[in-house]
């Protein structure tokens, strides 16, 4: 006669064989779907989002095309799939604005110096020009790409200067004000030239060279002054 130890175990070890058995193909469907993607961004930013078809996409991801719209509907849901890429790799910019830090001056360094290599690197250089190609005829692209990415970087740079003037680090009125201009005088050149394909990706010298002036020239305006005698000067740790 079995226990009902025995089916008990017998019982357990069946769903793990189960689990396991599915776990490859959960991992099959992952790197499928990954490879559509990556087929997707080549495909866009080659051809263009309005010229790009699916059977496009598929034949540049090595699918079918009923493969392919049984992860994605539509080109609208795979370049949806891109923008939450562009959603997902924000955080690793903005971890550095930790509203505990006190050296403000090296935060904000280290953060445009991030910025502007992520910003300048081809392959998100190449997907910008494809958004700003297509929004005039696909408006909601141009939406869906500045809400997820410039717009998020922007709120968390508003949030990190309402919080440092809290604390009586930096004099910021308008965190939201002080957040767009602090981000146009850190990295808008290299975007820009990036973007119009004037120059080469710029070196960490070059960078850091750009960076540091244009952070202190932030803080001249927004830096905590405080006495010192007869003349005034910006209390930021350097």
């Amino acid at each position: 006669m079995t226990s009902i130890t025995q089916t008990s175990t017998s019982s357990r070890h069946a769903e793990n064989d189960s689990a396991d058995a599915r776990r490859p193909r959960r991992v099959g469907q992952e790197e499928k779907r990954r490879r559509i993607v990556n087929a997707a961004r080549r495909v866009f930013t080659t051809l263009g989002y309005d010229r790009a078809s699916m059977n496009d996409i598929a034949v540049e991801a090595g699918v079918s095309k009923p493969t392919l719209y049984v992860y994605f509907e539509h080109k609208e849901a795979l370049f949806a799939a891109l923008v939450e890429e562009l959603r997902a790799t924000l955080p690793e910019c903005n971890a550095i604005l930790d509203a505990d830090v006190e050296d403000v001056r090296g935060t904000l360094i280290r953060h445009a110096s991030r910025l502007v290599v992520k910003l300048t690197r081809p392959d998100h250089v190449a997907f910008m020009r494809m958004v700003i190609g297509a929004a005039n005829a696909f408006p909601e692209l141009g939406r869906m790409t500045y809400a997820a990415g410039p717009e998020v970087g922007r709120e968390r740079v508003a949030q990190f200067f309402a919080e440092q003037s809290r604390r009586g680090r930096l004099n910021v009125p308008d965190p939201y004000l002080a957040a767009s201009q602090f981000l146009s005088l850190s990295q808008a050149t290299f975007a820009k030239q990036m973007l119009f394909n004037v120059g080469e990706v710029p070196t960490e010298a070059e960078i850091r060279a750009y960076v540091e002036p244009a952070v202190d020239m932030f803080l001249s305006i927004y830096g905590v002054r405080e006495s010192a005698g007869p003349e005034q000067k910006i209390a930021v740790a350097s």
